[in-house]
């Protein structure tokens, strides 16, 4: 019985992190529409934003699948990307939250990088600091720029 008490511990634990992971990865998506917002119409920022989500995400996927062929030019590409806009490791950390363990086996194991929606690793608090920081900064811009804007 103690067993299970353990591992639905672990499990809420689990899911609540993933869950605060991803309201910093909305925060990081919705800031960058504020910001694009001063500029040009809210509807295009907003769709902007999440173009640019996307386009982190393919980023992400394509320096996994350097890392997994050993590329190093290529895995650069989804480093560089993550540091730019970090919803694509905000995602896989939040992923990593969710997902069950044995899952990385399954899928290739150690050479699953590349699959998009699994994680190797959590996200170190080094990561999920500067992601807070990007959105301060990002936000901080943001309130610069409408500030300046004639209303």
């Amino acid at each position: 019985m103690t067993t299970v008490r353990t591992v639905l511990t672990i499990a809420a634990l689990t899911l609540r992190e993933a869950s605060r992971r991803r309201v910093l990865l909305a925060l990081a998506v919705l800031t960058v529409a504020l910001l694009l917002s001063t500029v040009i119409s809210p509807m295009a920022s907003g769709v902007i934003a999440v173009g640019l989500f996307g386009a982190t995400w393919i980023a992400g996927v394509v320096g996994g699948i350097g890392e997994s062929l050993g590329n190093d030019a290529v895995s650069h590409v989804g480093t560089v990307s993550r540091m730019l806009l970090p919803t694509d490791g905000l995602w896989r950390g939040a992923m990593h939250g969710f997902q069950d363990p044995s899952a990385l086996l399954q899928f290739g194991g150690p050479e699953s990088g590349a699959f998009p929606f699994l994680s190797e690793a959590p996200l170190t608090a080094i990561y999920l600091a500067w992601a807070a920081l990007w959105v301060a900064m990002v936000w901080g811009l943001a309130a610069a720029s409408f500030l300046r804007k004639d209303l």
